[in-house]
């Protein structure tokens, strides 16, 4: 289990961050107007 744990954050991680982006896509279009300005 004490291998296991962090290997569930990590992925927990990996999946939250992406999800975070498509459920708010107005951080995501302003994310890209600020990367081409």
């Amino acid at each position: 289990m004490v291998e296991f744990l962090p290997t569930l954050i990590f992925l927990s991680i990996l999946f939250s961050v992406p999800l975070q982006f498509y459920l708010s896509p107005k951080s995501t279009s302003d994310a890209q107007f600020y990367l081409h300005k």
